[in-house]
């Protein structure tokens, strides 16, 4: 399903809307799994020390507003260049899976709270 966005006189952009929100279930996961997960504590610690704990690094490794604005863009321009290629959706779906799961897990199984 594409949707074709523009006016007159300006190009035409066309945007696959399910590449659209498995790029934007990656962006989220990809976010999260940097931002605060535990398999990647030790990333965030290797940043902290070497960068700084006050550095500007640092506040973006640990800031989830901030690292998704810089996580989004090679992300959507892959889901515009490429929306059908293998090697983006099977990432992207299996990303957005995951993000969706650990949303229905925390809220809808108490253990997971």
């Amino acid at each position: 399903m594409r949707a074709q966005c523009g006016t007159a006189g300006v190009p035409s952009v066309a945007v696959d809307l399910l590449a659209f929100f498995l790029a934007l279930g990656a962006v989220a996961r990809l976010t999260r799994l940097v931002n605060s997960d535990v398999l990647t504590q030790p990333f965030r610690d290797l940043v902290e020390r070497r960068a700084g704990r006050a550095s500007a690094l640092d506040y973006l490794v640990g800031c989830p507003w901030c690292l998704s604005i810089w996580l989004a863009p090679p992300v959507m321009t892959a889901a515009y260049l490429a929306p059908h290629a293998w090697w983006f959706v099977i990432p992207a779906a299996s990303l957005t899976a995951s993000y969706l799961y650990a949303l229905l897990a925390v809220n809808a199984d108490p253990a997971h709270r």
